[in-house]
């Protein structure tokens, strides 16, 4: 019970570094769909949102890195002081995950959508590894940031350099 306790107190914060840019994908994917449609380039709303991303995310976590203790005694109590030493890297995790969902709203919105397989395939290897792999908070952890790391190079890739082409010349890469 105690480490479930635990591991919901650093889980909620660490998600607070995602749940802070989330509303960008939002916002981004209107913007980036019409100028997709007028032929427009938009390859700077991606920069943008990733570029804010970084600002919101990595704000959180460098207050995480700076205070964990203030944030855990007044979001938690000293019951959970234990948790300091997650919370740092587990909401740096999620800032990699902000990234991840930025780019896939941005492909949506460009009408690429082949992406969702690799997606799927590296959930499924998420799911095997956290059932091998579950013996410590630092497994969970580090299983998921290896694998959001993975699939920020693998979206990266696909969003700037699928089929040799930069996002740039709006064509309709499938």
């Amino acid at each position: 019970a105690l480490e479930s306790g635990y591991y919901a107190a650093f889980a909620i914060l660490g998600r607070i570094a995602f749940f802070a840019s989330f509303s960008l994908a939002f916002v981004m994917f209107p913007k980036v769909a019409e100028a997709h449609a007028l032929g427009k380039p938009n390859l700077h709303l991606i920069k943008k949102a990733l570029l804010l991303v970084t600002v919101v995310s990595g704000g959180v976590v460098l207050g995480y890195l700076l205070f964990p203790k203030l944030v855990v005694l007044v979001l938690f109590g000293g019951n959970y002081i234990a948790i300091t030493k997650y919370i740092t890297p587990f909401a740096f995790v999620m800032m990699l995950f902000s990234y991840v969902y930025v780019l896939s709203y941005y492909n949506l919105s460009v009408n690429r959508f082949s992406f969702i397989y690799a997606l799927v395939a590296l959930n499924i290897l998420e799911i095997i590894f956290l059932f091998l792999f579950h013996g410590s908070f630092w497994h969970v952890i580090l299983v998921l940031g290896i694998l959001i790391l993975i699939t920020l190079i693998f979206m990266l890739f696909y969003t700037f350099v699928k089929n040799g082409k930069t996002v740039n010349s709006n064509s309709l890469l499938q």
